[in-house]
């Protein structure tokens, strides 16, 4: 049985999962501009997915008696008034960072994308906890992970334009005036550059 902090250090430990994915993605996508920045967003992704997928899988104590139910409980709200701060925190911080994530990937903010695939996962994982036999299904655990994606999401959307100036700014910086005539090669002065 784990606590929730034996929970975050073994989730923690899934985070280099997604290390791992980004170099493979990234080696298979190096022609294209923005292989290097969607790949370590897709490692994230996939290291946060690892993490998360442990840490709602194990066994939990900690919680009283919501770790010491495992029940289904489809009525909204009807445990969570008597619930510890720490649940509703953490189920609401479990999936923002997905929301995050996938709202910065690939050149146009995807939004609606975001906030569905995070109501799916969360969805999938309360469907999985059905069949593991110290886990409960809770419908409190859907709606605090979603408002938690949805604030990730709303997040991301607001960081894609700082993240894009400080890409201009940098771009600029570096001399480089709009998009290499060749990819992956920097125009300098020498040949035909600013």
């Amino acid at each position: 049985m784990f606590g929730p902090i034996d929970l975050l250090a073994l989730a923690g430990a899934a985070l280099p999962v997604g290390v791992l994915v980004g170099v493979l993605v990234w080696r298979g996508r190096r022609r294209r501009p923005s292989a290097r920045r969607d790949a370590w967003v897709d490692g994230a992704i996939a290291g946060w997915l690892a993490a998360v997928m442990i840490a709602t899988l194990s066994p939990l104590t900690g919680f009283g008696a919501l770790g010491a139910e495992p029940d289904v409980v489809l009525v909204p709200f009807r445990r969570l008034p008597g619930a510890p701060v720490a649940y509703a925190v953490i189920n609401l911080l479990l999936l923002a960072p997905l929301g995050l994530l996938l709202t910065l990937r690939g050149a146009r903010p995807a939004l609606p994308t975001a906030i569905g695939f995070g109501v799916v996962t969360s969805f999938g994982i309360e469907v999985l906890q059905l069949f593991h036999a110290e886990r409960g299904t809770n419908v409190d655990d859907l709606i605090l992970n979603t408002a938690g994606v949805v604030v990730g999401a709303l997040l991301g959307a607001v960081l894609r334009p700082v993240r894009a100036g400080a890409r201009r700014r940098r771009s600029a910086r570096l001399g480089t005036c709009g998009p290499p005539s060749h990819p992956g090669k920097t125009l300098t002065r020498g040949d035909g550059g600013p």
